[in-house]
């Protein structure tokens, strides 16, 4: 039996958009019986804060909960475990590449890998497979020319609004995942 694949989801401070993707994608994938383990980090996490209330009340409309979430700052020991890393800005992309090389063909933005599953989703293959699809063309690409069209703003310290727009976004590029993922 091989062990569950192991996503990490990266954003800059692990108080919003990773946590809430990582609650979001642990959900989906376990709704559909997919096994894999999901964790978030940030590149500039404080040590064990916790999301602000704005995230905490756009979650919990989204039916997930993130209020136990405590952020803990990215490791190049989390990067090399990661089978995939998903980041929220192409910065981070490079970023998480800075840190570890070897993370090149495992790393690609949320936004893009969404994307590319719906182009080469609903096809049943292997999550090695699955993770060259996603990311395996994207790490040099994205670096030699990155596209602001795949980067998700973070909305912390902004108004309410800023959140939902962001919640609705991360929650319909997970959806994606989940249902390419799934095999549908």
């Amino acid at each position: 039996m091989t062990a569950a694949p192991r996503i990490l989801i990266v954003c800059t401070g692990n108080l919003c958009r990773s946590p809430l993707a990582e609650a979001l994608l642990r959900r989906g994938l376990a709704a559909e019986h997919v096994p894999a383990e999901v964790s978030s980090a940030g590149l500039a996490a404080p040590l064990d804060a916790s999301p602000d209330r704005r995230l905490r009340r756009v979650a919990g409309d989204l039916g997930v909960e993130v209020d136990d979430h405590r952020s803990r700052p990215t490791s190049v020991r989390d990067l090399r475990a990661a089978d995939l890393i998903l980041t929220m800005t192409n910065e981070q992309t490079a970023q998480v590449l800075t840190l570890d090389p070897s993370a090149a063909g495992r790393v690609v933005t949320l936004r893009a890998a969404a994307w590319r599953a719906g182009v080469v989703g609903g096809q049943a293959m292997p999550f090695a497979e699955w993770v060259r699809r996603l990311a395996g063309d994207a790490t040099s690409s994205e670096a030699a020319r990155p596209d602001p069209a795949f980067d998700i703003p973070d909305p912390v310290g902004g108004p309410l609004r800023g959140y939902r727009v962001m919640g609705d976004e991360v929650a319909s590029l997970v959806r994606t995942l989940v249902t390419r993922w799934s095999g549908r």
